[in-house]
């Protein structure tokens, strides 16, 4: 297993197209941080940066973890290592290989990113001023549990339509624009089942010191609360995942018809 584990994260981290967009990445947040120390902006919330580099993760951000999900199956397919991991390793155990490999990648995505902020936010002028331990280690696992899910569903929608486009796309729209239908939707009662809505309630909550009046704030939408929207957060991801394990045993050639990937 370690092994298998390794393996997907070297294949991971040498793909350009992941290392290229997370540095044009970090480049965008070096100009919020440059917009942000402008007087019409409040930048003086205790820990203001390093939350808005985290938060930011799950805005424009979240396709660095979309493209990992799926470039984390298509990278097999296109190589035509389908077949050889077919039969060297359980299904299963493949499988199990590559959410560990993208855990793990995500974890030091965000945490990279949280020093970032800190690193910048100890170049500004003002006085920094750090939010609790507790907080900041809640942040920070807020944000990977999130990015993770995605990387996850990004991944089990490219093992379905074997189209690496299509996931993409489709999946960077839902994180963008099912916010849109909040102020058409007046039925809370349909609302409060989104995904993306339950995952604003619980930004909202454990990122509360990006107050108004900062470059990014996180809109109130009158979510659920926060025991309800982590309970349907978790139960989309366990879903998933069920549905992944389920459908790659019930497709027992899945991992040998490479030539039928778009």
């Amino acid at each position: 297993m370690y092994n298998s584990v390794n393996a997907e994260i070297k294949k991971i981290v040498s793909n350009k197209t992941i290392v290229l967009i997370y540095l044009i990445y970090l480049f965008v947040l070096s100009y919020l941080y440059r917009e942000s120390l402008n007087p019409i902006f409040k930048h003086n919330f205790p820990g203001y940066f390093p939350s808005l580099f985290l938060y930011s993760l799950t805005l424009f951000g979240i396709i660095i973890f979309i493209i990992i999900g799926t470039f984390t199956i298509s990278i097999d397919y296109n190589s035509n290592m389908i077949g050889t991991c077919f039969f060297c390793y359980k299904k299963n155990q493949l499988l199990i290989a590559k959410l560990v490999a993208i855990l793990i990648i995500n974890t030091l995505i965000v945490i990279i990113t949280y020093l970032f902020g800190i690193f910048l936010s100890l170049l500004s002028k003002d006085n920094f001023i750090f939010l609790p331990l507790s907080k900041q280690i809640l942040q920070i696992i807020t944000i990977i549990v999130i990015c993770t899910f995605w990387s996850f569903t990004a991944l089990l929608l490219t093992i379905i339509t074997k189209n690496t486009a299509l996931s993409i796309v489709f999946l960077f729209l839902l994180s963008f624009f099912e916010p849109v239908l909040y102020n058409k939707i007046e039925v809370i009662m349909i609302k409060k089942y989104f995904l993306v809505f339950n995952q604003m309630g619980i930004l909202k909550h454990f990122f509360s010191n990006l107050g108004y009046g900062g470059i990014i704030i996180i809109p109130d939408y009158n979510y659920n609360s926060l025991l309800f929207s982590l309970f349907m957060f978790f139960l989309y991801f366990a879903i998933e995942i069920v549905i992944m394990l389920l459908y790659i045993k019930q497709n027992e050639r899945l991992y040998i018809l490479g030539h039928n990937y778009n």
